[in-house]
């Protein structure tokens, strides 16, 4: 009889190992944000964790700590670099000093409009600068639009000369 035990005793032995060793391998990753837990960007990170819990059939997630919970934009990037947290999401300009590729969508009149951006951006140039961030220890995983910025001023501004005189604070 114990030998007609012992095949379905070791089978019953290693679904519990494989069981235990396949939630040791689940991983919680942490997220930062400065902004509201209802903004789009905090949003957006939440439903990429309800998609990666998904596909890992409950395995992963991501965890988002918004309302600068974690410090800071440039407090997470730092975080991040020392692998206290897993992901952030900045503003581009954060990475300035670390990662000089990331000014370049920063120039003024670079872009022709919305569109002009978003080809240049989400095809093989925006892939180069986030290419860019590995050098520096980061991997650029996507960009995130959070709208045109604006120049205010008494005279229209169409062209570069046109700022000429304007004081900028």
């Amino acid at each position: 009889m114990k030998n007609i035990h012992r095949p379905l005793i070791s089978l019953i032995a290693a679904a519990a190992l494989c069981a235990i060793s396949g939630m040791a391998n689940a991983r919680t990753f942490r997220s930062a944000d400065v902004h509201a837990k209802e903004f789009p960007t905090n949003m957006a990170v939440k439903f990429m964790g309800d998609q990666l819990n998904k596909d890992t059939g409950g395995k992963d997630t991501i965890k988002v700590f918004s309302d600068s919970a974690l410090g800071s934009e440039k407090d997470t990037v730092e975080q991040v670099k020392i692998g206290a947290i897993d992901m952030v999401r900045v503003s581009l300009t954060t990475f300035n000093g670390i990662v000089p590729e990331s000014m370049v969508p920063s120039f003024p009149f670079l872009f022709r409009d919305v569109a002009h951006f978003r080809k240049a951006m989400y095809g093989a140039q925006g892939d180069k600068i986030l290419a860019s961030f590995e050098k520096a220890g980061f991997v650029g995983l996507a960009f995130y639009e959070s709208g045109e910025r604006s120049i205010y001023a008494k005279k229209p501004i169409k062209t570069v000369a046109d700022m000429k005189g304007i004081k900028i604070r």
